[in-house]
């Protein structure tokens, strides 16, 4: 499922009332490490250890291991007067960090550039620093930007009524949704892209978010990739929507599909039903009983109903949606 992927600098151009909180004063102390004034000119001048890193990466590169020597250094003073919670400081930095990625639109290449060298040469201060960065995939960075803008920025529900009209709460909502359909996946994985959104993001989610946040501006586009739009394209055909939705969604997929517009539901009600077709038919069903409940919570808070458990229901039995429409768009590169 592609969202869009926004930078820092979007959100506090559209509330400026996020540049009075500590994650501000934090980027930009991280931003200006080593910065004009040469406050940390003793571990920012040692270009030798940066000799094998590639150019397209070597500045985000070298700012990332000061900031990480800084905040490893107690006597330093860089960081005096602000929030001395190592759990913080952390959650601080990778935003940062994933945000810098987004902002300078690194590719598959720069990313796997990055990391190639980092876990020869920069993944022992990361560990030491207590705060570890360890090798991600390009897309994964992305959907981990995405869940930090929702919690970091807009985790409180005292912000919902101001965040409801403003720009950009539909991204927030949607992320909120990314992190619930990725979680649900991770709920027995331990990979890297995991064990970062059951450490530094889980905790501060309220499942009831989507409950408590409703947007009265334009909503976000969602479009698809290539393969997604296959996947919904069969999921459709397999199980249709309704009397009337099957044939409506199909013949407009069929002529205009690159023409139509997606609401949220498509890709989150893919993965939902695939499930279900997994539970109910294969030797899978104990294995991905779990991760059903966790797709079926998500696809009501997402369609703002409560169906009851499908679980329950009779091999049979049809899933039902007479209410819901869904328009289907992609792209066949996008991935941000």
């Amino acid at each position: 499922m592609a969202t869009t992927t926004l930078n820092y600098e979007n959100f506090y151009k559209e509330d400026p009332s996020l540049k009075d909180e500590e994650l501000f004063t934090f980027y930009n102390k991280f931003d200006n490490v080593c910065g004009p004034h040469g406050q940390n000119r003793n571990v920012c001048n040692e270009e030798d250890e940066y000799s094998s890193v590639d150019n397209s990466v070597k500045d985000l590169y070298k700012n990332l291991v000061c900031n990480l020597k800084i905040l490893k250094d107690n006597s330093s003073h860089y960081f005096h007067g602000l929030n001395s919670d190592k759990k913080n400081r952390c959650l601080y930095l990778r935003y940062w960090f994933y945000d810098r990625v987004v902002s300078k639109k690194y590719g598959f290449s720069e990313v796997n550039k990055y990391f190639e060298t980092w876990d020869k040469i920069g993944k022992d201060i990361s560990e030491e620093c207590e705060c570890k960065f360890v090798k991600i995939g390009r897309n994964e960075i992305y959907k981990l930007k995405q869940m930090y803008d929702a919690i970091l920025l807009y985790g409180k529900k005292d912000k919902f009524e101001k965040l409801s009209k403003l720009k950009y709460c539909y991204n927030i909502r949607n992320y909120y949704i990314v992190y619930g359909l990725q979680e649900g996946m991770c709920s027995e994985n331990d990979d890297a892209f995991c064990n970062e959104i059951k450490e530094y993001i889980k905790e501060y989610v309220d499942e009831n978010v989507l409950d408590s946040l409703s947007c009265t501006t334009a909503k976000e586009v969602i479009e698809l990739t290539e393969e997604e739009r296959k996947t919904v394209e069969w999921l459709l055909r397999v199980n249709p929507l309704g009397p009337k939705g099957q044939d409506e969604a199909s013949s407009g997929m069929q002529g205009s599909s690159s023409h139509t517009v997606i609401g949220i539901f498509a890709s989150a009600f893919g993965l939902f039903l695939l499930s279900l077709i997994l539970y109910k038919f294969t030797p899978f069903g104990p294995w991905i009983s779990p991760r059903m409940k966790n797709y079926q919570r998500m696809w009501n808070k997402i369609i703002g109903k409560n169906y009851g458990s499908l679980l329950d229901n009779s091999e049979s039995q049809q899933i039902e949606s007479d209410n819901i429409r869904y328009n289907i768009a992609y792209h066949s590169e996008r991935n941000s």
